[in-house]
C-alpha cells in the first residue's frame, strides 16, 4: 500500500471520489486522505490555483476582522511567503473579487480585507490616529441606481467605493482639551 500525505480537497473532489468508490469497488478509497477546505473551494471558484502562498494569505485574511496592511500581512506570514508574492497575490485576490483594497489619501499604505464572505460596507477613518470602523447598511443597488440617474455618460454602475474621513471620539476629545 502506498503512503499518502493528507491532501486538502474541494467538496466536489471529495464527492467525485465517493462516487468512483461506489461505482467501482476496486477504486482506492482516497477519502481518508482528503480534507475539505473553504480556501481551496473559494480559490477554485474564482479560477485561481490553490498554491501555498494563496492559501496562507486567504487563511490570514479570513481570520482577521480588521483590514490589514502589507506590512502586517508580511509580519504574520513573511517567513513562509516573500513580499513580492504577497503583493502579487493581493492584486490577484482584488481582481478576482476575493479581497478588497482600501486606500487612504493621508498615507500611501493600502489595507486589504476579505470581500467574499462579508456584506457590502464602507469605512470611516480617523485622520489623526488612523482608527478605522465599518459602516454597514449601504443599500448598494439603490445607491448605484441613484448615481446612474444623475450621470449622462453612463448607462449602468457595477460597483462603488465610498470612504469617510474625520476624527474619532478620542482624537476629538484631545483636540477640545
Amino acid at each position: 500500500m502506498a503512503n499518502f500525505r493528507k491532501v486538502v480537497a474541494t467538496q466536489s473532489q471529495i464527492e467525485y471520489t465517493m462516487k468512483m468508490k461506489k461505482n467501482h469497488p476496486s477504486y482506492y478509497d482516497m477519502n481518508e486522505f482528503l480534507v475539505p477546505s473553504q480556501a481551496h473551494g473559494s480559490l477554485w471558484t474564482h479560477k485561481l490555483k490553490a498554491t501555498k502562498p494563496r492559501l496562507e494569505l486567504f487563511d490570514l485574511l479570513s481570520k482577521e476582522k480588521e483590514p490589514l496592511s502589507v506590512a502586517e500581512i508580511y509580519k504574520n506570514i513573511g517567513a513562509r511567503v516573500n513580499r513580492a508574492t504577497i503583493f502579487r497575490t493581493l492584486e490577484q485576490f482584488c481582481k478576482a473579487g476575493i479581497a478588497a483594497k482600501i486606500t487612504s489619501p493621508f498615507d500611501d499604505h493600502s489595507l486589504y480585507e476579505m470581500k467574499s464572505d462579508r456584506p457590502h460596507h464602507h469605512h470611516a477613518t480617523c485622520i489623526s490616529c488612523g482608527t478605522m470602523e465599518d459602516i454597514a447598511n449601504c443599500d448598494q443597488y439603490e445607491f448605484d441606481a441613484m448615481a446612474c440617474m444623475h450621470l449622462k455618460k453612463f448607462k449602468s454602475i457595477q460597483s462603488h467605493s465610498l470612504e469617510f474621513f474625520g476624527l474619532c471620539k478620542k482624537c476629538e476629545a484631545k483636540q477640545t482639551e
